[in-house]
């Protein structure tokens, strides 16, 4: 019984780390979703104001079809189960990702998009999920260079007319910061909610040892003692209690003897 006991405390125990991964995952995916959301408010309207120069394109469709998918997803995010936002996050990264790709070849600032969404599955789903999608990624832009190499597909624009216009570049520092601010923000708060979470869990195990456990400070004054090592002396941490004095406080003898132990 005490065996399957344990075994059932185990399985409890499994059963709230999964539950906190996924809510930190969840977390991950809305800090990316909304960092998205807002920094399409600000690049978009720069970036279609670039038709003025290249004339009107596809991608363009491409980006107000993304604006919208960001609009749903933002007001809608609670709604949404994280299997959901985190699949239609890749697919509109890549989405942004190959639109980009097509339009401005190595120029195009939206490779970006493609390595974030190997992020995403990485740290959604696993490392292999990632590694795939970065194999995926590499085998896109082989088969992209291949086609603008060959002849197959170029530029729908001059390029050199292009680059030269601010619209293009404030599009280009705009995206790119924004990107770079959202995956810091997303991976900053991914790590401090798994360092809380492993925190949290280390110490629910050490106060359910069934050893006493009982820590000191610099001090000398008592800082820490789980459950079983209150049961074995009586108390808890008492702070105010003196280095000197924690022998008394707690009667602590030398074993076998009524000799009060040394303070150390």
């Amino acid at each position: 019984m005490k065996q399957l006991f344990s075994r059932s405390e185990a399985h409890a125990g499994d059963d709230v780390e999964s539950a906190q991964l996924m809510q930190i995952r969840h977390q991950f995916v809305d800090i990316i979703w909304r960092g998205m959301f807002f920094l399409a408010l600000i690049a978009m309207p720069v970036s279609l104001s670039r038709f003025k120069i290249a004339g009107w394109r596809n991608g363009y469709l491409t980006y107000i079809v993304v604006a919208l998918l960001l609009l749903l997803v933002f007001f809608f995010s609670k709604k949404l189960s994280l299997r959901f936002k985190s699949i239609t996050l890749i697919g509109m990264l890549w989405l942004v990702g190959v639109s980009g790709l097509l339009t401005f070849g190595l120029a195009a600032p939206s490779i970006w998009w493609l390595i974030l969404s190997c992020l995403v599955a990485s740290v959604v789903y696993s490392v292999r999920a990632g590694l795939l999608l970065v194999g995926a990624v590499l085998l896109l832009l082989v088969a992209v260079a291949c086609a603008f190499v060959g002849g197959y597909w170029g530029l729908p624009l001059d390029a050199n007319l292009y680059f030269v216009q601010p619209q293009a570049w404030a599009t280009v520092i705009v995206a790119n910061g924004g990107f770079v601010l959202i995956v810091i923000f997303a991976m900053s708060a991914y790590h401090r909610a798994i360092a809380a979470a492993v925190e949290f869990r280390t110490r629910q195990w050490i106060e359910e040892l069934p050893l006493g456990l009982f820590v000191v400070g610099a001090d000398g004054k008592p800082h820490y003692a789980n459950a079983r090592s209150g049961e074995i002396l009586g108390k808890g941490v008492l702070p105010d209690a003196a280095a000197q004095d924690i022998a008394q406080v707690y009667n602590l003898y030398r074993e076998d003897s009524a000799e009060i132990y040394p303070a150390q």
